[in-house]
């Protein structure tokens, strides 16, 4: 059995991840920050719609 809390989140047992830094400007319509359960569903419809992920 494992001594951490049941609470505690499954993704706190590996390091952050490292993500490139941005380094020009980009255009996009649609910007979600995060993606919990409700940053995923958030980009759900535009990108059924089209809405561009990130373009130069």
């Amino acid at each position: 059995m494992s001594s951490l809390p049941p609470s505690y989140p499954i993704w706190h047992d590996s390091p952050d991840p490292v993500y490139p830094v941005l380094t020009e400007t980009i255009a996009v319509d649609v910007c979600v920050i995060g993606l919990g359960g409700s940053g995923l569903t958030c980009i759900h419809e535009p990108t059924r719609f089209g809405c561009a992920r990130g373009r130069n």
